[in-house]
């Protein structure tokens, strides 16, 4: 009469118990993979909705901006509208969102502690570069190293011609036919718009 065997050997027990490191080993590994996907492609999606965001502000800021006059505090005129390589002022049609709101809107987009904003204004004054009091401000985006501006010119002699800021003194409207800008972030991304404005797309 054969014995039945009670216990395993060590051999099998080493034998199984190297199988289930093996196992669990690439179990790990395959959990740690999808969590890596789902983290990079979270982070995209959020990435591609922060980019949609800053499409629409932006495009309907640039492609409503409008050529509006105004006198500073020493009754002189001056022209709501100050295109600098790394930001610029201007004035825009907006629909209002309430009663107390007008159809126009005064703002200020520049860089401010890594962060694309839009200072808006509910009137023009001669330089928003340096107080925001009374002011609402908008973050368009955010871990942005700088942005780079550029402004259409149409010269009737020469043709189009891209300048870096816009001088009165120099340019032929008093607002640009078409506004470039490039968002650079801190990451090594940037993206690139350019629209034309209401002069532009009444113009050309």
């Amino acid at each position: 009469m054969i014995k039945a065997k009670t216990h395993f050997t060590l051999l099998e027990l080493l034998v199984a118990v190297t199988a289930f490191l093996l196992l669990t080993t690439v179990l790990v590994a395959a959990l740690t993979g999808v969590g890596n996907s789902w983290r990079r492609l979270s982070l995209e999606n959020r990435r591609m909705r922060d980019l949609l965001a800053l499409d629409r502000t932006l495009d309907s800021i640039l492609s409503q901006t409008v050529a509006f006059s105004w006198r500073d505090k020493d009754d002189e005129p001056f022209v709501f509208f100050d295109g600098k390589p790394d930001s610029v002022r201007l004035v825009y049609r907006h629909v209002p969102g309430t009663y107390d709101e007008g159809g126009l809107r005064f703002v200020d987009i520049r860089v401010i502690d890594a962060k694309l904003v839009a200072v808006y204004q509910d009137r023009p004054v001669e330089d928003m570069g340096g107080d925001f009091s009374n002011a609402s401000t908008s973050v368009l985006s955010e871990e942005v190293d700088h942005i780079e501006l550029s402004y259409a010119d149409a010269d009737p002699a020469t043709g189009w011609q891209w300048l870096d800021e816009w001088d009165y003194d120099t340019v032929h409207s008093e607002t640009p036919p078409a506004i470039a800008i490039q968002v650079f972030w801190r990451d090594g991304r940037w993206e690139s718009w350019l629209r034309r404005t209401e002069y532009g797309i009444k113009q050309f």
